[in-house]
This record gives C-alpha cells, structure tokens and sequence, in this order.
C-alpha cells in the first residue's frame, strides 16, 4: 500500500526582533542594591508590547524587609498595563520604558536593553521572566 506523502512547509519560521530590559527594585538606591521583579518585551513588528512582573515580591520582602509591598504590586501592575497600551505606539523600547517610568532616583529601574529574535514573543518573554526575574524566588 502506497504511502501518502506529506506536505511540507520549508519556510523558516518567523524571526521577529525584539527589545526586552529588567525592572529592578532599589529599595535604597544609595547602596545600588537591587532585586529584579520585572521584565519588559517589545517586539515592534508585532506591535506586541508586555510587562511581566513577579506577583508574590517574596524575595524582594526577604532581601529588603519593612518594604511596602502591596504599594509596590499597584505600581508594577500600574506599569504593566500603561506599557501595554501605549508601548506599541513607540518606535522603540527605550522611548516606550522612558514615558512609563522616566530614569529618576526612585526605586525601580530599567536595566539595559537587550536584543534578540523569536518567532514567539510571548514565550520568549515567559523565558526571559524565568531566567532574569523567577530563578532565585522561592
């Protein structure tokens, strides 16, 4: 009995270029001390602009106890849904991050922007949360 052949697809998939950077949190920016508690992905092409955030800040409570924690889950998530709406907007992630939370002396802060490509950037950012913001949380 003959064999159906299959059909197919040689294209490569899509390579999509993306921005992302690290949200850390300063709890005294004179010291430099930082936990990170965010990452952001901006992948233009895709107008696909995301922010995710640790929601427990178990290890920035442990690393920096008396901060006030639920303060900072209004403000992350206040980030969170402002990049998604006017992110796409911009032309770049540097411009997107600078409206949202201009570099100041307050407690969070971008860290510099990296690169990449993916053909998924909503798994890439899950990867990228994982690796930079979930690794050392327990």
């Amino acid at each position: 009995m003959p064999v159906p052949i299959q059909t197919l697809n040689w294209e490569s998939p899509k390579n999509i270029p993306y921005n992302y950077t690290v949200l850390r949190y300063m709890h005294d920016i004179t010291t430099n001390e930082f936990v990170n508690v965010g990452v952001a992905l901006y992948a233009p092409d895709d107008k696909f602009a995301r922010i995710l955030y640790c929601r427990t800040l178990d290890r920035p409570r442990r690393m920096f106890p008396g901060m006030n924690a639920e303060h900072l889950t209004t403000i992350l998530e206040h980030l969170r849904t402002k990049f998604e709406e006017v992110g796409p907007q911009f032309d770049s992630l540097a411009a997107s991050i600078t409206f949202i939370l201009p570099a100041d002396d307050s407690s969070l802060q971008w860290a510099p922007i990296g690169a990449g490509a993916t053909s998924d950037p909503k798994g890439t950012l899950q990867k990228i949360f994982e690796r930079m913001v979930m690794r050392y949380h327990q």
